[in-house]
């Protein structure tokens, strides 16, 4: 995602968008710890990054669900890796199921 993003530049179309991220990341965080000790707060790079990415995809792609990133970014088994199960898993899971499938009466439930 990151290459596509970065050909974007960051040019966000919302006067909105424009004023978060200016308030996000250009100017300074202030922060005082539980001993009384200041400090700047500075959000990570891949903090920077997801906010950016999340920008991209409903501004400039206009993704309005999840779905839509699972069709367009995931590939082949994009609905099962969604659910955190690979390809190989799905297949045992299925051959599991017509196993099931053939026990005799007395064994099913």
């Amino acid at each position: 995602m990151k290459p596509i993003t970065q050909e974007w530049g960051n040019k966000a179309e919302s006067d909105t968008t424009i004023q978060l991220l200016n308030h996000w990341f250009n100017r300074a965080h202030r922060k005082v710890t539980p001993d009384g000790e200041e400090f700047e707060f500075r959000y990570y790079f891949c903090q920077r990054e997801a906010v950016e990415t999340l920008i991209y995809l409903k501004e400039v792609r206009r993704v309005e669900c999840l779905s839509q990133i699972i069709a367009e970014f995931g590939g082949a088994n994009a609905e099962l890796q969604a659910l955190g199960i690979s390809a190989d898993a799905a297949g045992r899971l299925g051959r599991a199921k017509r196993d099931d499938d053939r026990a005799p009466a007395s064994l099913q439930f």
